[in-house]
């Protein structure tokens, strides 16, 4: 019994800090400690938490964004009389709300009604940032659940590779509509919270270029003269701003340009750059302007498309390439061949990706047979922070 209890303490000891900023052991232990989790619960617990709690916790979370409570939290103790008057709240509602928070660390209870911000809840202050994720997902992901299950029905139990067929459409009440999904967003406007969404996620991810040979595989054969790095389809350029601080000291004439729609570099420029990255707008169903670059780099971005207009970008991409020096870097998310090995993160983004985009994250046999398929010359791939990888590529 003894060694049983030591055993919880230790589980209960372990937290962000004992992995000391190894970012890969730290993700691979969420991932270890969820399947634990699994192997513990009772199978009448799995449907307790499916289906009692988990639409619980959502609709606590958007509950509290709506009233501003992560703005009214700060690290001095506060009861949950002085949160509800400035939240406008009913106090019992509140508390109960609370209590829902407080379990899924959302906010710490430091004493008997006392109540303090914790490392997620500051997150969440930041009304353009992962917060926005709220206002987009929350609807959505109801919208899923209710209606998801009917259209598979009606359609065969099977996801198309044809855009205009998104399961999106007909979830939204949209199924009419003749655009894709991007152009569904910018009609119900959503893209501006998608896209803060989005920033705010990489903003909280570990820097890759600090975690990938940059030397080897970048510096290394580069002339000095070209362009050194072409990031389609950018956004605000938070990959870029890693590499040029990477690189800041070692290469400060190094060439970084950064390629996405006109608003989007808008909003990048507004909220400052690096010296060294340019802006460029750019469609990247479109041959790509930049020639000769020693790389043309992008960021989950053919996983949001399916094969055939994932071959239309992969095929701009590698216009501007020079045979011998230039390569294409995706820096994407490998699914594992086998099932067991796939977190439910993972599955569960690429059912995103499907209903969706009409796309999927690809196992490494499809990374490698799209690249070949374009005419592409897979050389391989290397991890950067869990599932995501740097996935290389040259002309043959």
């Amino acid at each position: 019994m003894a060694s049983r209890h030591n055993l919880i303490e230790t589980l209960d000891s372990i937290n962000k800090s004992t992995f000391d900023g190894d970012e890969n052991s730290r993700a691979a232990a969420t991932i270890a400690a969820k399947k634990l989790f699994q192997r513990l619960e009772a199978p009448w617990e799995r449907m307790y938490e499916e289906v009692l709690v988990q639409p619980m916790r959502m609709m606590a979370v958007k509950i509290a964004s709506d009233v501003k409570l992560w703005a009214c939290l700060d690290s001095m103790p506060q009861t949950c009389a002085q949160l509800a008057q400035k939240t406008g709240t009913d106090k019992g509602f509140l508390q109960r709300i609370l209590r829902v928070l407080v379990a899924m660390t959302y906010v710490e209870e430091t004493d008997l009604d006392a109540y303090v911000e914790t490392e997620l809840s500051k997150t969440l202050k930041e009304p353009e940032g992962l917060s926005r994720g709220l206002d987009v997902y929350c609807m959505a992901s109801l919208k899923q659940i209710e209606h998801g299950p009917e259209f598979f029905r009606r359609t065969g139990y099977k996801i198309s590779e044809d855009m205009s067929q998104a399961a999106c459409k007909w979830v939204m009440g949209m199924p009419e509509y003749e655009g894709g999904i991007w152009e569904m967003m910018d009609e119900i406007g959503w893209t501006p919270k998608f896209n803060s969404f989005l920033s705010g996620m990489r903003t909280s991810q570990p820097s890759w270029a600090p975690l990938w040979p940059v030397k080897e595989k970048l510096l290394d054969g580069w002339d000095g003269k070209s362009v050194l790095l072409v990031d389609v389809g950018g956004g605000k350029g938070r990959d870029l701003s890693n590499l040029a601080a990477t690189i800041d000291e070692t290469h400060p004439g190094a060439r970084l340009v950064l390629q996405d729609r006109p608003s989007v570099l808008e909003e990048a420029k507004a909220s400052g750059m690096h010296r060294q990255i340019e802006t460029m707008p750019h469609d990247f169903f479109q041959p790509n302007p930049v020639h000769g670059a020693r790389a043309y780099f992008e960021h989950a971005v053919v996983h949001d498309w399916p094969d055939k207009e994932a071959r239309q970008i992969l095929m701009q991409m590698k216009s501007g390439m020079l045979p011998g020096y230039g390569k294409i870097l995706l820096m994407e998310t490998i699914m594992p061949a086998r099932a067991k090995n796939v977190d439910s993160k993972l599955a569960c983004i690429d059912m995103q990706m499907g209903m969706n985009f009409c796309a999927l994250e690809r196992t490494e046999e499809q990374w490698k047979a799209l690249l070949e398929s374009v005419g592409l010359r897979y050389v391989g791939h290397q991890p950067v922070y869990g599932n995501t990888c740097m996935i290389e590529a040259e002309l043959p």
